[in-house]
């Protein structure tokens, strides 16, 4: 039996195992229940296949994933850098007046370095 089909298999029975759940402080289930789950067996070569599916499905769906992430961050920096520009950000200020003058004082001043 192919060990990918089977682990895709139980993946695929979560919310059944999740209902089998048993304790109190730490929820598990046992071997027994486990060992309780028929796993249709099809030839391995149909096994393979269908992880072969499955993992094609993955992937594809991870490289989708990363590329609405790309798009996301870019619009994000886009956004932030033009802001920025806009002068709509300034550099955080430290909330001890001792130590750092206020917002105002620092959009005024000029710092001279020898």
């Amino acid at each position: 039996m192919d060990s990918k089909y089977v682990g895709y298999y139980l993946t695929n029975k979560f919310e059944h195992f999740k209902n089998m759940q048993r304790g109190g402080t730490t929820k598990g289930i046992t071997t027994s229940h486990v060992e309780s789950v028929n796993i249709p067996v099809p030839p391995l070569d149909k096994q393979k296949q269908i992880v072969d599916e499955l993992e094609r499905i993955e992937f594809s769906r991870i490289d989708k994933s990363s590329e609405l992430l790309g798009v996301l961050f870019n619009e994000y920096r886009d956004s932030v850098l033009a802001h920025a520009f806009q002068g709509e950000y300034s550099s955080p200020t430290n909330q001890d007046s001792r130590t750092t003058p206020s917002t105002s004082n620092q959009q005024n001043e000029i710092i001279e370095y020898e």
